[in-house]
This record gives C-alpha cells, structure tokens and sequence, in this order.
C-alpha cells in the first residue's frame, strides 16, 4: 500500500469494507470481515479509535455525534490486505 493514500475496496484489494451512512451526524456502521483491525484518524493524522470488528460479523457501530466535525481516515487490516475508507463527519 506504499504510496497509495485511498484504495479501493472490492475483491482486487483483497478486502471489502464500506461504512454507511456517509456523511453521518451521529452514527456510522462499518462493515468488514471479522477479523478486521480498524484504525480511524482525524485530518491531522491523530488516532482517534481503534477497534476490533465484532466476532459475530455484525457491524461496528460509529458514534459520531460527540466528536468533531471533518474528514476522518479509517484504515481497515485484516490478516491479508489493508483498506483506507474515506469518513466524513457533519
């Protein structure tokens, strides 16, 4: 992933993640496999959450509404690939 700010998620990144609704005002769901690590950064590159994806393959629940307003990086790795999806906060 060297180089590379975004990729792309789908099955030629080796991992498929979305998060929806985006942009949100007070929550997010993310979704990825359950052995996902994920990472969210604010715009200054601060780790803001990191979190495991719940084992039960539900997704993981994004409360947004007390945190500032922007655009946030969640970085999504699993034992295999790495995705960056782009968050965006109102």
């Amino acid at each position: 992933m060297r180089g590379r700010l975004f990729s792309s998620p789908g099955p030629e990144a080796g991992l498929t993640a979305y998060v929806y609704p985006n942009p949100a005002r007070d929550a997010m769901r993310l979704v990825a496999p359950a052995d996902s690590r994920i990472r969210i950064y604010d715009a200054l590159g601060r780790l803001v959450r990191d979190a495991a994806m719940p084992p039960s393959g539900e997704a993981l629940l994004l409360d947004v509404s007390r945190g500032p307003t922007g655009l946030y990086l969640a970085v999504v790795e699993s034992p295999s690939a790495q995705v960056t999806l782009k968050l965006v906060v109102r």
